[in-house]
């Protein structure tokens, strides 16, 4: 899959959906051969060149256009794959070498770093919370986090400005006109084993 351009290469992502490799044009550019709009469905071999992931000069392209739930699905591979191995962008590649040792903290941040990710992966976010009690302190910042989005646009709509918000979970729990005088609130306001969790955004 033809997944997106970018300055320094093309995005593929291998048929199975789990690694994305940084391919470019020797003699022509991807994006003129392909045309703006993506993704494309194609066959073609890669191969290395300098350091770099070329392919073999030929492409078989399928005639498909897909839908907005199969480029949703391409996207969350997409950044799977990121996560997991990076952008390949030379070859050899092996992946049993090659994939990042598991770290739980980020693991959960990748989950949740949008709201799309939460709900794609809320069966692996309760799994890895059932294994690492640790990070419900790190689960309810970054709800906290995601749930601000939609309170900084009703703040903004509101009229406010200049200001700073502490939010807990899906919950506003203090707010004021810096952030050293929110910090302080807040160690007033709430227990220490919770000040972790705030997640604190400002409104410009």
């Amino acid at each position: 899959y033809v997944l997106r351009y970018l300055k320094k290469y093309t995005i593929f992502l291998d048929e199975n959906g789990k690694i994305a490799y940084g391919v470019v044009g020797l003699t022509e550019e991807l994006r003129d051969m392909l045309g703006p709009y993506l993704p494309h469905l194609v066959d073609t071999v890669l191969l290395p060149f300098k350091n770099k992931i070329i392919y073999d000069g030929m492409f078989g392209r399928y005639n498909i256009i897909f839908g907005g739930k199969i480029k949703a699905h391409l996207n969350s591979a997409y950044e799977q794959a990121k996560f997991n191995y990076g952008i390949v962008t030379t070859l050899p590649f092996e992946v049993e070498t090659e994939k990042k040792e598991e770290n739980p903290e980020e693991l959960l941040r990748f989950y949740m770093k949008s709201k799309k990710n939460l709900d794609n992966y809320w069966e692996e976010i309760d799994e890895l919370l059932e294994n690492h009690p640790e990070l419900k302190s790190l689960f309810v910042h970054e709800m906290g986090g995601l749930n601000s989005r939609a309170m900084r646009k009703s703040l903004r709509e509101a009229g406010v400005k200049k200001a700073w918000y502490a939010v807990l979970n899906d919950v506003i729990v203090a707010g004021a006109p810096t952030e050293v005088e929110l910090r302080d609130l807040l160690k007033r306001l709430l227990p220490a084993e919770k000040l972790d969790s705030v997640f604190i955004f400002q409104i410009k």
